[in-house]
């Protein structure tokens, strides 16, 4: 490899890296009412999706045009998913206070559906973010990608999840996770989720 072709390489690397700190900084701030939440993350992987992996410009223009078009889709799906999240949390408190023998399976399953409803949660704001789909759609794709890809689904899931552990675990860490965590975690996923998306288009066209 030449020195030209190693510079070049080098400044596609740090454009990158400098677009995912920005990227980072839009979603953190644009999800601090909570109730945004979920228009910022659609918003956040239109811009992995159309912008950083198609090498395409208009981190800023592109982010707050997917946040507008997705505002009101995106909060009513974020909503189910706090509201799901809520349910489980009020039944599986209830069930230790409770601490009856007769619920001690259900005191295990209730994880389980948990950690179930953030896998398809991985999902949906993709599905939302590529296509222009009903909330009914949306769902029954995260869903069904959850099924058809557990192994991306998983890898997707540690790519989230990985960042916050290093953090409770080394908390120096947190300014990384400030600068680039939230958008770095999403664009190690889009980096997954490509092929799954292409395919899905392939088969829409047959």
């Amino acid at each position: 490899m030449s020195r030209k072709q190693q510079n070049a390489k080098f400044f596609q690397f740090a454009d990158t890296l400098a677009q995912l700190m920005w990227l980072n900084l839009l979603t953190l701030v644009c999800s601090l009412p909570i109730v945004t939440a979920g228009a910022s993350a659609a918003a956040m992987h239109y811009v992995l999706i159309h912008v950083l992996r198609d090498g395409k410009n208009g981190v800023t223009s592109s982010f707050f045009r997917a946040f507008r078009e997705n505002f009101l889709q995106a909060t009513a799906i974020w909503a189910v998913y706090f509201l799901i999240f809520s349910l489980l949390g009020v039944d599986y408190i209830t069930m230790r206070q409770l601490d009856l023998a007769q619920l001690r399976y259900v005191r295990i399953l209730v994880p389980v559906i948990v950690f179930l409803v953030l896998l398809s949660l991985i999902w949906v704001f993709v599905i939302l973010a590529r296509y222009t789909v009903t909330t009914r759609r949306a769902f029954l794709f995260a869903i069904t990608r959850v099924i058809a890809y557990p192994l991306k689904t998983l890898l997707m899931a540690a790519a989230w999840l990985a960042p916050a552990v290093l953090c409770l675990r080394f908390p120096v860490l947190i300014i990384v996770y400030v600068l680039l965590g939230v958008s770095g975690s999403g664009y190690l996923c889009s980096r997954i989720y490509s092929s799954v998306l292409d395919d899905m288009e392939d088969d829409t066209q047959k």
